[in-house]
């Protein structure tokens, strides 16, 4: 689903947004930053976009884990990365980015 999330005046994130619920409460958030960006990127939107995706669905912010995807203009790739954060006061901060396979990605989605 379309998911934008303005930062400050004048400045918007927008992205693709899938929320996969897993059988122990938490969640794994997915991000795609569109190929053509218009405003800011996932990462470096990343502590508002996070919080506001949590505060938007109801989401414990220390039961997400969250992937962020890139796509290449014209479909000529993509990259993954898995961002580690430490939540403090409920709020996501001190991101870590870790880059991962597409393989990676579809195993914790299925893993119950």
């Amino acid at each position: 689903m379309l998911f934008k999330c303005q930062l400050w005046p004048g400045s918007i994130c927008k992205c693709d947004l899938q929320i996969h619920p897993k059988s122990d409460g938490s969640q794994i958030v997915m991000v795609t930053e569109f190929p053509r960006k218009q405003g800011i990127s996932i990462s470096n939107a990343f502590e508002i976009l996070f919080d506001h995706i949590c505060e938007t669905h109801y989401l414990n912010p220390e039961k997400v884990t969250y992937l962020e995807r890139r796509c290449e203009p014209g479909g000529l790739g993509q990259q993954w990365s898995l961002v580690h954060f430490e939540i403090i006061k409920q709020r996501a901060c001190n991101p870590r980015w870790q880059d991962v396979t597409e393989s990676f990605v579809r195993t914790i989605i299925t893993f119950k």
